[in-house]
């Protein structure tokens, strides 16, 4: 039954993407100004031409087996007679009050039509409504004027429907600057009412707290601070909410995914987002290399002074034994938004998996207006780590100023090696017969741990998890010269589809991590065969804050889409869809 249901909504969702829209994104679709402003949820969409041409593209992407989904939703779009193209249309959803498992949402179609009687095809309405077939379903249809019809399988929610002008305001009002951007800017984009969700959420936490009892059952104390931690945060949260939007772009180039969270005015939550912040030209600082990840954080942001002032906080709050087992020679966010106000870091692409040192290729630069102070705090971190201990693990360090000069610049060079106990390895469930010093050499190479240098240049200091030398001199350069990653081309394309006045910064380069890891699957049967990825595009993650709320993103490269969806082994027969491996459903 439940599949039926299903099944019925599918067809339902084609027939209601006929109205999908052809307009600019420059605003915010105008159909939201006939929607009603207690909407529980509602879908805008935009575009519709160019928008089937997309989802055709993504069929292109899936090669030799496209997502009979997608085919039928656009041929029954392009099927459809009387709908108007060129005018936005919305999807309003009601989500039922009482959730059980034959509870299904209602959901009304606000659909921009050119000539009603076509889209009825000469059937005459029967109080009020034209009934409309479609397969393994029915659906209600009414004209509402002006060029506007209401479509739905439920009969009483179409007559009640009220597309009355003069809601746009309280929409743009509710989600704010960050969620006008994300609707303004998507093809498609998704509003939740966070106020008419309220009681559903609030509800959804008393849930969670009775699950926190089994938590300090099954995983002691300190798992049971964790999880009250977070059920306090949600609440906070789910109290300030105002909306969340989600958002998605497909242009030739790839895929945007756009997600914002806006908070009431002058709420406690709303605080922690008050304005912009730039990581402009941090990436500029780091050497030009093969890389897996690389990051920029605007550490001088408010939104991450507030964060670490709330860190700070919660930490007092626990038993000093746990706040001794915070970690060894780290640098805390308090600290980093004090002694710097920009941070960046390239993790470079390791020689191997198996003992080349994962991190070996790794470099820091710390944007400060006094760069001493900041290395010598973290030169202290290290310091006070020499000789402690932690569940099994002893650290030594060793710090020596003015080790070695290269290009002009005097570094402080570092170790830190960590000597592990085997028995304490097994309690933290490692696998039996590890060897831990192997281990450590997997994640640092031959040094067994974090080594390094820390110099200082103008404006910032750099620091390597490498003592190599041709590697520390091409770090020193792109900090003194800044025409380093950020200059890549394959960086700057990724980065030009995030978003501006960003206070973080994320890319990851999906061929590095394939190469990387391929031939090791490979070598374990995980893989019947491993071909090298060519040069991708990497993917683009961003942070945007202001004005109470925040946004995200995600850019996709199509080309790096295909290669994931290529190295992903076919599911056995009887799995998912006819043919195999489908890649993503969508």
């Amino acid at each position: 039954m439940r599949t039926k249901i299903l099944d019925r909504r599918l067809a339902l969702s084609a027939f209601l993407l006929a109205g999908l829209p052809a307009t600019a994104l420059a605003a915010p679709p105008q159909i939201l100004d006939r929607v009603p402003a207690n909407a529980d949820v509602v879908i805008a969409v935009k575009q519709v031409n160019d928008f089937l041409a997309d989802l055709d593209q993504i069929n292109r992407l899936l090669g030799d087996d496209p997502n009979p989904q997608i085919v039928f939703a656009t041929s029954m779009v392009r099927g459809m007679p009387g709908i108007n193209l060129d005018g936005d249309a919305a999807f309003v959803i009601t989500l039922p009050r009482e959730m059980h498992e034959d509870t299904e949402p209602t959901i009304v179609a606000l659909l921009p039509v050119s000539d009603f009687n076509a889209l009825a095809q000469g059937r005459e309405p029967q109080d009020g409504l034209v009934l409309l077939p479609l397969p393994d379903a029915q659906v209600y249809a009414r004209d509402l004027g002006n060029g506007h019809a209401a479509i739905s399988d439920n009969a009483d929610a179409v007559r009640a429907f009220d597309a009355a002008a003069g809601r746009l305001a309280q929409h743009t009002a509710r989600i704010g600057p960050a969620g006008g951007r994300v609707v303004s800017g998507s093809e498609v984009s998704i509003i939740a009412n966070a106020e008419s969700l309220r009681p559903m959420l609030l509800q959804g936490l008393e849930g969670a707290k009775e699950a926190g009892q089994m938590v300090v059952m099954m995983a002691g104390e300190e798992a049971a601070m964790g999880f009250n931690t977070f059920l306090t945060v949600a609440n906070s949260v789910v109290r300030d909410l105002s909306a969340g939007v989600l958002g998605l772009t497909i242009t030739e180039d790839g895929m945007t995914y756009d997600m914002a969270v806006q908070f009431t005015r002058n709420s406690e939550s709303g605080t922690f987002f008050t304005r912009t912040g730039s990581t402009g030209g941090l990436l500029d600082r780091l050497p030009t290399q093969r890389f897996i990840v690389a990051a920029a954080l605007d550490t001088s942001s408010p939104t991450i002074a507030k964060v670490a002032e709330a860190i700070e906080q919660w930490t007092a709050t626990l038993p000093e034994e746990m706040r001794e087992r915070s970690g060894f020679a780290q640098m805390s966010l308090a600290d980093l938004n004090k002694l710097t106000n920009g941070a960046a870091f390239v993790m470079g692409t390791p020689p191997g998996l198996m003992g080349g040192g994962i991190f070996t290729n790794t470099t820091q630069y710390l944007r400060a207006a006094d760069p001493e102070a900041y290395r010598n705090a973290m030169l202290k971190a290290l310091e006070e780590a020499d000789g402690q201990a932690q569940e099994g693990i002893t650290v030594a360090t060793n710090v020596n100023a003015d080790a070695v000069t290269i290009d002009g610049t005097s570094l402080t060079s570092y170790t830190m090696t960590m000597k592990m106990d085997p028995q304490a390895m097994g309690g933290m469930g490692a696998m039996p017969g590890m060897d831990p010093t192997m281990i450590m050499q997997m994640v640092f190479g031959p040094a067994g741990g974090p080594s390094g240098y820390i110099g200082l240049v103008e404006g910032g200091v750099v620091q390597t998890m490498s003592q190599a030398p041709d590697m520390t001199r091409r770090a020193l350069a792109a900090a003194k010269n800044a025409q380093g990653l950020g200059q890549n081309e394959r960086v700057k394309r990724a980065a030009s589809r995030l978003q501006d006045n960003r206070i973080a910064e994320l890319y990851i380069s999906v061929d590095e991590i394939l190469n990387t890891v391929g031939p090791t699957l490979m070598m374990f049967g995980l893989l019947p065969e491993f071909q090298p990825a060519g040069a991708l595009d990497p993917i683009g993650l961003s942070l945007s804050t202001d004005a109470g709320g925040f946004s995200g993103r995600i850019y996709m490269p199509n080309a790096t889409l295909k290669a994931i969806t290529d190295m992903m082994p076919d599911a056995p027969p009887g799995m998912g869809q006819p043919g195999g491996n489908q890649g993503f459903d969508f």
